[in-house]
């Protein structure tokens, strides 16, 4: 365990455990901000529903398969009931411990390309504890000799207590997912400007596009959580690049919400659509991908 502790913020973060920063509390509020789990076990058992689980690819690949460039891939069908790959290649792997300073952590992960997946890549991940805010900056090397498909996504989880609200910046629809497995249709369907707030009261699995809001007077991509009682809102806010949200709270009830900036759509790499409208990118043999998301209280 990494522990991090400065005047504003306190952190824990699981190398072990899929580099996940498990718990964010800050100090002057006394709020924790993450759902965190009591245990380790609680944290292996259930990763994606605490702090901050790293999906390299994001959400679901229908049947765990696509085609790119002339070539197949095939990654695990651990959504076997479903049917799909889901949450990617590394949730839950280890990472190794770079760097720690008194209000910095530095992670990173090498993998190596399997027969579904043909890729060497780098994961490079640095925390930073500022007095404003917390940063998460992101980087992803491809160190094969093709052409990668990159998609990213977090599944990053809030603690939401009773009478929190998450408000969100997005379009004005969302796309309908099919039951039971959970992938798109192609269908939007209206999310009018008005209820572009989520709570904890009802279950909820909601896929729909990122969008740039002028909030306080400035442009703002993310989401922002009041709670009851408190003066301070979090702000949960991304790169231009994490272009798709995917909300999820378990079904309401569980004081959580999972808000998981995607730079893909669902399935993104089976979608008949060009890329400029699903998102998936391409990092060319020794080229690097890099991205920021920021935690903070205003």
């Amino acid at each position: 365990m990494i522990r991090i502790n400065t005047n504003e913020w306190r952190a824990e973060i699981q190398p072990e455990y899929g580099g996940n920063l498990c718990r964010l509390q800050h100090i002057s509020s006394g709020m924790d901000i993450l759902h965190f789990p009591d245990t380790v076990e609680q944290l292996r058992a259930e990763p994606e529903v605490y702090g901050v689980p790293v999906l390299l690819p994001p959400n679901r690949i229908d049947g765990g398969k696509f085609r790119f460039q002339e070539r197949d891939y095939v990654l695990p069908l651990n959504e076997p009931t479903r049917g799909n790959h889901l949450h990617g290649l590394i949730r839950g792997a280890p990472w190794r411990v770079g760097d720690v300073g008194p209000d910095f952590a530095v992670l990173g992960l090498e993998f190596t390309a399997t027969s579904g997946f043909p890729h060497d890549f780098s994961l490079d991940m640095r925390y930073e504890f500022r007095p404003e805010a917390v940063m998460q900056r992101f980087r992803c090397t491809n160190r094969s000799k093709q052409p990668m498909p990159f998609g990213l996504g977090f599944h990053t989880t809030f603690r939401m207590p009773p009478g929190a609200r998450a408000m969100v910046a997005a379009e004005n629809y969302y796309w309908e997912l099919t039951e039971p497995r959970f992938l798109l249709s192609g269908k939007q369907i209206n999310w009018p400007e008005h209820q572009h707030e989520l709570s904890d009261r009802l279950g909820i699995r909601l896929h729909a596009p990122t969008a740039e809001k002028i909030i306080d007077g400035k442009p703002f991509r993310g989401m922002i959580i009041t709670y009851p009682g408190q003066k301070l809102r979090l702000h949960y806010e991304l790169d231009n690049v994490y272009r798709f949200w995917f909300f999820w709270n378990g079904g309401g009830g569980r004081e959580l919400l999972s808000a998981e900036p995607m730079t893909w759509m669902v399935n993104a790499p089976n979608l008949d659509l060009p890329p400029e409208i699903t998102g998936l990118q391409v990092i060319e043999p020794g080229h690097t991908w890099e991205a920021e998301t920021r935690f903070y209280m205003s």
